[in-house]
């Protein structure tokens, strides 16, 4: 059996850190507690299964995990923006935290109306 080390590749370490955020979500079987990701280490995998050991810290068990995903192929992102709109959409800056809460903010005072929203003064 071929194990792959997954320290030795950025891809394999992003998969680590995928696979420990979705294992996060899972509960103990003894005693229903969410796994914590400092709590899973991964152990390797052969094609395309994963095997990762668990701990949970509310009971102290442990247990052997052999996963499997399953990775549907990439499509191009879906959009409205034309061919000539598509270069400058990559110079966006991402959407932040502050982005959101401005949003709300500002969303607890609107009263409704489109229309004065959207008319040129």
């Amino acid at each position: 059996m071929i194990w792959e080390n997954t320290n030795h590749r950025n891809k394999d370490a992003m998969d680590s850190r995928f696979l420990r955020k979705v294992m996060s979500s899972l509960k103990c079987s003894v005693c229903g507690r969410r796994y914590e990701t400092g709590n899973i280490n991964v152990l390797g995998y052969q094609s395309d299964v994963w095997f990762l050991n668990v701990s949970c810290l509310s009971c102290n068990s442990l247990a052997l995990i052999a996963a499997t995903f399953k990775q549907d192929k990439l499509n191009s992102p879906t959009t409205d923006l034309s061919q000539a709109e598509l270069p400058n959409s990559s110079e966006a800056r991402a959407i932040t935290s502050d982005d959101f809460i401005d949003i709300r903010s500002y969303l607890r005072e609107f009263d409704g109306d489109f229309v004065k929203l959207f008319v040129k003064s």
